[in-house]
């Protein structure tokens, strides 16, 4: 796959772990492709007719390492961010890595790598305050044009009535999933006696509260089939055991989710 909008750079100060609150175990998601998948849904959406900051949601944020990620590198195009997961575990982490983009919260964790680094001594945490120091220059840079807005709660993404309750009639431009197919991690949440896999369910879920601009950006396995009658697909494109699929409802007068053919 070729990169159309990021460059291959050192994204250090952006690693899981080093300043963003990480999980044990977890593999986090790859910077330089998390940027390739959010300017590309940007892209499309622009074309769609959005302009100004998009309004991101993401259905499945499990720590939110990815949006803290992008609320860095493309805080000037992004107006909010939305987060919900099933896992309260995940929802404490990804409440922790998104008051990162506020002042207090950066500045609450660069004095906890500071206490780190005075009491063991560590390479690794010298160079996370170092990192740290530095996005807090971006994070001042970001919010000198606007500030992001953040929300995070509790819903199961495969339930239309979770998300409605949760998002209520919060507009979506930019949906991000990266749902579960590894190892570390599973779906949960399905319906009792539910035949259609979870993705289809996802897309289901999700069709209720978007509109015919909002782009859906969604990273799985490639033997899960991202497709809804519902919706149309953009663009498709693979990086080693991630494929990532581009969607858009399918447009008809008067309906938020008509649809014509499989994406």
């Amino acid at each position: 796959m070729q990169y159309r909008y990021t460059v291959n750079r050192n994204y250090e100060d952006y690693a899981s772990g080093r300043v963003f609150y990480a999980r044990p175990g977890v593999p986090a998601f790859p910077v330089r492709l998390a940027s390739e998948i959010f300017q590309r849904g940007l892209a499309h959406w622009r074309q769609a007719g959005g302009a100004g900051p998009c309004r991101l949601y993401d259905p499945t944020c499990g720590g939110a390492t990815w949006l803290v990620v992008l609320g860095f590198l493309h805080g000037d195009a992004i107006a909010s961010i939305m987060a919900s997961d099933l896992d309260t575990g995940s929802l404490t982490l990804a409440e922790r890595n998104l008051a990162l983009l506020t002042p207090d919260g950066l500045n609450q964790r660069i004095e906890e790598i500071k206490t780190m680094a005075a009491s063991f001594g560590k390479e690794s945490h010298r160079g996370a305050l170092e990192s740290a120091m530095r996005l807090r220059e971006v994070l001042s840079a970001n919010r000198a044009q606007h500030e992001i807005s953040t929300q995070v709660f509790q819903a199961n993404a495969l339930d239309p009535e979770a998300l409605r309750q949760g998002l209520g009639d919060a507009p979506i431009d930019l949906v991000l999933a990266d749902v579960p197919y590894g190892r570390h991690s599973a779906w949960a949440g399905q319906k009792s006696g539910e035949d259609r896999p979870p993705a289809w369910q996802l897309l289901e879920a999700l069709a209720g509260q978007i509109g015919p601009r909002t782009i859906l950006a969604v990273a799985a396995s490639k033997d899960q089939e991202m497709s809804h009658p519902k919706y149309r697909r953009l663009e498709r494109f693979q990086v080693g055991k991630r494929r990532m699929v581009f969607l858009r409802l399918h447009d008809k007068p008067g309906s938020r989710g008509y649809g014509e053919s499989p994406a």
